[in-house]
C-alpha cells in the first residue's frame, strides 16, 4: 500500500505526530492511497532530529519493521527546525532547500489503539539518516551520540520509496534511498527562540532569519553556512 502524507504547515518541528482525523482516497492515475491527516495540536512540533526511526535499525526494531516493509509514506513541507548548541546556549535554525522546492521526507506510518482511551490513532515517524556536512554541525547536541537528519527524497527515489513491494528483502532497495541529502541542496539560518516563555509562537514569522551576534565566533558553524 502506498501512502502520501500532506501536512498543511510551513515548517515541521516534530517526529511523532498524532492525527485527529484521517481521510484515505485512491489516486485515479497511480492507484496509490493518498492519506491526509488533520493534527490535534500544531503547537507541539519540536525537536525534529530526535526521532527513533533510524534507517540503520528500522528493519530490525519491532516498532518499525512492519511499517518499513509495507507502510511507507512521504510528507511534503517547506522547511524544518533544528537546534544548535554553542557555549552552553541553544540556537534554533530553520532549514530548507536552496532551490525553493518543497522537502519530501520519508516516513513510516501505522495505526494503533490507545489502551487507555480505546481510540484508534494514526501516527507516523520520519526516517532519519546520518547528518550531512551541514546538519552534522547544526545538530550538535552534546547529549546525542551522533548527528542525524531526515531522509529527504528526490526524483525517482520518491516512487521507489512508495512503490517497492513488501517482501523479506525489500530493504536491499530501500536502504540505499535513505542517504544524507547533499549539503549544497540545503540552506539554513537562525530564527527567534522557539521554546520557553519567550518563544515566538506558531506564527508565519517564526521562519524569518534572526541574528545572534555571538554566533560569529562559532567558526565551524560560519564555515558551513557560507
Amino acid at each position: 500500500m502506498k501512502a502520501i502524507f500532506y501536512i498543511l504547515i510551513s515548517a515541521l518541528l516534530s517526529f511523532n505526530c498524532i492525527a485527529q482525523d484521517c481521510k484515505v482516497e485512491d489516486d485515479p492515475f497511480t492507484g496509490a492511497k493518498t492519506v491526509t491527516f488533520d493534527f490535534k495540536n500544531k503547537s507541539v512540533f519540536y525537536s525534529l532530529i530526535d526521532g527513533k526511526a533510524r534507517v540503520e535499525t528500522m528493519f530490525d526494531k519491532p516498532s518499525f519493521k512492519a511499517s518499513a516493509r509495507q507502510q511507507r509514506g512521504i510528507i511534503v513541507l517547506d522547511s524544518f527546525y533544528e537546534h544548535h548548541h554553542f557555549n552552553g546556549r541553544v540556537y534554533p535554525f530553520n532549514i530548507k532547500r536552496k532551490d525553493g522546492d518543497a522537502l519530501i521526507m520519508a516516513v513510516l506510518w501505522s495505526e494503533w489503539v490507545d489502551k487507555q482511551s480505546g481510540e484508534l490513532l494514526k501516527t507516523f515517524s520520519i526516517v532519519t539518516t546520518a547528518g550531512n556536512e551541514l546538519m552534522s554541525v547544526i545538530h550538535n547536541n552534546p547529549k546525542k551520540k551522533d548527528a542525524r537528519m531526515p531522509v529527504i527524497l528526490e526524483g525517482e527515489e520518491i516512487n521507489d520509496w512508495l512503490g517497492t513491494p513488501a517482501s523479506d528483502d525489500n530493504h536491499l532497495t530501500l536502504i540505499p534511498l535513505c542517504k544524507p541529502l547533499q549539503k549544497d541542496a540545503l540552506e539554513a539560518h537562525a530564527v527567534r527562540t522557539l521554546r520557553g516563555k519567550n518563544a515566538v509562537g506558531n506564527v508565519p514569522t517564526a521562519t524569518e532569519a534572526f541574528e545572534y551576534p555571538e554566533l560569529v565566533f562559532d567558526t565551524e558553524l560560519m564555515e558551513v553556512l557560507t
